[in-house]
């Protein structure tokens, strides 16, 4: 027959809850010792923690398909304010700004009307073309910066770049541009000279003797 334990003595029990708190405190002790150290914080409650969780969430919301909407809207229409472009011939380069709702008015490198930089009416017929073509010469306002080149180069160049931006305000005149070769980039340039010849091509005459 096996012997029954006899139940532990009221003061083996309280010399066991001492030993326990004792081991508690110490490990609390190196604990705060170490976070100390390391700088590291206090470790929270489960509780507060997700509280604060919630919290953060409830402030960090994402924008509404609404809201982004209209902050889209809003940067097209800041867009369609002014048109930018540029046009090339030749060495001649052209930077073209648009500005819609205007009085037709045209500025050249920041000083000069079109009629003083450009004197020839072949050269301002060709800038004021796509203008012509739609019937809208009083309806945008055009501010040119040209350099390199020559007149007739600049002038080609500045009519690319004005189709340029009429077709991206509206699309609808693209087509007419495209039959009418305003939107096509004319690459020929002038051809470099080779050795031994008198230009591009052009050699020099044949002598006999």
């Amino acid at each position: 027959m096996k012997k029954k334990k006899s139940p532990p003595s009221p003061k083996a029990t309280a010399d066991q809850s001492k030993t326990e708190k004792k081991l508690i405190s110490k490990k609390a002790k190196s604990r705060i010792i170490s976070e100390s150290y390391t700088g590291a914080k206090p470790r929270s409650a489960p509780t507060q923690v997700g509280a604060t969780i919630g919290v953060e969430k409830e402030k960090v919301r994402p924008e509404s398909d609404s809201d982004s909407r209209s902050e889209r809207k809003e940067t097209k229409k800041e867009t369609k304010k002014e048109i930018w472009a540029t046009g090339k011939r030749k060495t001649a380069v052209a930077i073209i700004k648009l500005k819609p709702k205007g009085k037709g008015e045209i500025v050249i490198n920041k000083k000069f009307t079109l009629e003083k930089y450009f004197p020839w009416f072949a050269e301002q017929q060709t800038i004021l073309s796509p203008l012509e073509i739609i019937n809208k010469k009083k309806d945008f306002d055009v501010e040119i910066k040209t350099k390199g080149g020559g007149k007739k180069a600049q002038a080609e160049a500045i009519r690319l770049g004005l189709a340029k931006t009429l077709s991206f305000f509206n699309e609808n005149w693209r087509d007419d541009f495209k039959k009418l070769g305003f939107l096509t980039r004319d690459s020929r340039v002038k051809e470099r000279k080779k050795p031994g010849l008198k230009k591009a091509r052009r050699a020099p005459q044949w002598h006999k003797r």
